[in-house]
């Protein structure tokens, strides 16, 4: 069982992504949102979840014969980053980080809007496609069918 959750070898079948991953980590995820209003449980819970969501997200790209790189950087470094900007990024005082077109100032902050909603669009865009998605049928090159 910790196989499943943990090693990002062979595929997984939607309905072993709903089960398994989709709804617990939703269950989690709102359980210690409603319990800790958003504060410290919730960032621990997010934070935890992190790996096995990704694992479960790279066996679903193996299942639809696409690689793994994808989604170790939508479901790791993407919510890492967001975590690390809302614990140490954020200031009071608007940093200017370059100068746009006719010298318009870029603040740290736009960048980060900018940066954070891009990676949503993608990170939800894919969470849904492999979350609705059939597995291709026979073996690939990441293992054999997981439905036989």
């Amino acid at each position: 069982m910790s196989k499943l959750w943990w090693s990002t070898a062979g595929r997984i079948p939607v309905v072993i992504f709903w089960t398994r991953f989709l709804i617990p980590a939703a269950l989690i995820l709102g359980v210690a949102r409603i319990v800790s209003g958003g504060g410290l449980l919730f960032t621990c819970a997010f934070v935890l979840l992190i790996w096995p969501f990704t694992v479960g997200a790279v066996k679903r790209l193996h299942d639809l014969n696409l690689p793994g790189w994808i989604g170790f950087i939508l479901w790791t470094i993407g919510p890492s980053l967001q975590v690390l900007w809302a614990l140490f990024a954020s200031t009071s005082e608007p940093t200017v980080v370059f100068r746009g077109w006719s010298e318009v100032p870029i603040y740290s902050e736009d960048l980060a809007f900018g940066v954070g909603a891009v990676w949503f669009f993608l990170f939800v865009f894919t969470t849904v496609f492999i979350s609705l998605s059939p597995g291709r049928k026979g073996s690939n090159k990441y293992g054999p069918n997981p439905l036989g």
